[in-house]
């Protein structure tokens, strides 16, 4: 629960800060140390209070819970930290290390070929929804607690974060190792944290990550589009774009034939947005935020578009043309979308 003052005293103080930065804003502290005051800051739970920092990011959302509509990144767990930092009422050291630090751990820890991940479990505390008046004192622009015949009300509900991200958002190659260093992951009640799992999207499922342990994730498309068994599934690629670029660039896993058992052929290619007709439709599509989308792919198109590939994936069209009498007239180009990017599936019958 926050009161419109606080809201507005956050607009106009919230700046942008780069992760390695200091959060420091004094006018902020000073204003908002003075609002809250004349709470009893130990009877906050874990001594960080939502409502008593600047808010970086909606840290609520990430609370652990599987969802398609949270996404992770480096910013976003910088972020979530820097709004702990500052919702802290009291002294709490437990889980806390200097911004600086933070960065300065994680640049240390890059190594060629090993992605490097970086984690929070916090348990923090706001005011309930509905706390004023009949929880919590608010007058003069002044918070306190509220007492109702000598007996305290609470007025705080308690949270939980989890996050967890890796420093980059796209990684080219298909064989890597990830990591999580026990020193790039912060909490304050790191010894309640019974597991972290992570589904690495290799045909594994979900596998517990233990601390500075070393974890192959190897040729993740091939080795999916192989379990796959689906003989009308044709190619397994990722689309990854930059807005400042002329090209994007793509992996991919090709089957070389109809059967499931067909060789598969990975690699990456880059492509003009603009260099043909079909190529400007997915441009199109990913640009117009639709998350989901199909593009039929036949006739001219087809032929404008194998033009293309030959120059930027030969090896895919070497293989179409060894089998062409039993190539699809039409194919179909299956997209999901992910901030930077878009998963792609091309099937040769329309799902």
């Amino acid at each position: 629960m926050k009161i419109n003052f606080i809201k507005i005293l956050i607009a106009c103080f919230l700046t942008n800060h780069l992760f390695g930065q200091q959060v420091n804003n004094t006018e902020f502290k000073t204003k908002t140390l003075e609002i809250f005051k004349d709470l009893d800051k130990e009877r906050v739970p874990h001594g960080i209070l939502l409502d008593f920092g600047m808010e970086f990011t909606n840290i609520q959302k990430f609370d652990g819970k599987l969802s398609d509509s949270v996404y992770s990144s480096s910013q976003s767990v910088s972020d979530c930290y820097k709004t702990l930092l500052m919702s802290r009422v009291r002294t709490v050291e437990t889980g806390f290390i200097a911004p600086e630090e933070y960065t300065n751990r994680w640049f240390r820890q890059r190594t060629t070929g090993i992605i490097v991940l970086s984690g929070q479990f916090f348990k923090y505390s706001q005011f309930e929804k509905n706390a004023y008046p009949d929880r919590l004192n608010y007058d003069k622009d002044h918070f306190s607690d509220k007492f109702v015949e000598n007996e305290w009300q609470n007025p705080y509900e308690e949270k939980e974060l989890f996050t967890i991200a890796p420093p980059i958002n796209s990684y080219k190659g298909f064989n890597f190792q990830v990591k999580l260093p026990q020193d790039l992951f912060l909490s304050n009640y790191l010894d309640e944290l019974q597991s972290v799992e992570i589904d690495f999207s290799d045909g594994n499922g979900f596998r517990t990550v233990r601390f500075d342990e070393l974890i192959e994730v190897a040729n993740t498309m091939r080795e999916q589009m192989g379990r796959l068994n689906q003989p009308e599934l044709e190619t397994m690629a990722v689309h990854l774009y930059k807005d400042d670029s002329e090209y994007f660039d793509s992996w991919y896993a090709f089957r070389g034939g109809n059967k499931p058992t067909d060789k598969i052929f990975k690699g990456t290619a880059k492509f003009k947005k603009d260099s043909c007709e079909v190529i400007r439709e997915f441009v199109e599509d990913y640009y117009s935020n639709k998350k989901e989308y199909t593009v039929e792919v036949s006739g001219t198109r087809r032929e404008e578009w194998f033009n293309v590939l030959t120059k930027a994936a030969p090896v895919i069209m070497e293989a179409i043309y060894a089998r062409f009498d039993d190539v699809s007239e039409k194919t179909y180009f299956h997209f999901s979308d992910f901030s930077g990017g878009s998963m792609l599936m091309v099937w040769r019958i329309q799902y």
